[in-house]
């Protein structure tokens, strides 16, 4: 399969009584770019996409490593630019997803809550949390680990306890609803859990706790040069089903 290409969002290939496709003349393509609104009346409606002179013409699809992308440009020379480089990246390894920060919270969430580590994680933050605390849960990203940090202390208990699977919930009607939409098991093997995705990797994932706060390290894998931005944890981390955000779980 084509790492890259470029397609024509004005005009498309029509389709003959015996199923043969008809591409649109050189003529046609030089005439919707000179005028589109005049070209409209010798272009044949088949032609013509629902899009026909609105927007950027000039799309170009590229199969990056985490699934395909698209960028959109008005003229087809920087399309054509555009696309070399794409391709001369992939090649490399030297590919960064140009969309940067213009991620959704959508796609920060599929790419957050992919993993069995930080379904419970997350879990565990929320329903162990001190909400007599003003503050938010802090998730920090580092090239190596990302730290998570819940307001809150161990309710009585030490880093041990966790990590034998005692569990005492800080919000308890908090706990059973997560338990109740399968975000959780409600069994305290949360932690050990998670500790076991790492095993065999030659990293661990680390506990502390201080009066009102416990910080949770969780190592990764430092992404290589074609991985753009994708956050990577160790394959045993991933997880087989992942809560869908258009599900309408309430917390």
């Amino acid at each position: 399969m084509a790492k890259s290409w470029i397609d024509d969002a004005w005009l498309r290939d029509a389709v003959d009584r015996d199923g043969n496709r008809i591409p649109p003349t050189a003529a046609m393509r030089r005439a919707a770019g000179a005028d589109p609104e005049k070209a409209k009346k010798t272009i044949p409606p088949e032609h013509r996409t629902a899009r026909y002179g609105k927007g950027s013409r000039w799309v170009v699809y590229w199969n990056a490593p985490d699934g395909r992308r698209r960028k959109a440009f008005r003229s087809r020379a920087d399309a054509e630019a555009f696309k070399a480089g794409m391709e001369d990246d992939l090649r490399s390894g030297r590919y960064i997803d140009p969309r940067g920060g213009e991620r959704t919270v959508a796609d920060a969430y599929r790419e957050w809550i992919g993993t069995l580590v930080n379904i419970k994680v997350t879990a565990n933050a929320i329903i162990h949390r001190n909400t007599g605390l003003a503050g938010p849960v802090l998730v920090k990203a580092f090239t190596t680990r990302v730290e998570v940090v819940s307001l809150g202390g161990l309710n009585g208990l030490s880093s041990d306890d966790l990590l034998n699977g005692v569990s005492l919930p800080v919000n308890p009607a908090l706990f059973d609803r997560f338990v109740a939409q399968g975000f959780a098991h409600g069994t305290g093997s949360g932690l050990a859990r998670v500790m076991e995705c790492y095993e065999g990797t030659g990293v661990t994932a680390t506990v502390s706790a201080t009066t009102n706060s416990v910080r949770l390290i969780l190592p990764r894998r430092a992404p290589a040069s074609g991985d753009g931005r994708i956050i990577r944890f160790p394959e045993a981390c991933r997880a087989r089903s992942t809560p869908s955000m258009s599900e309408g779980r309430a917390f």
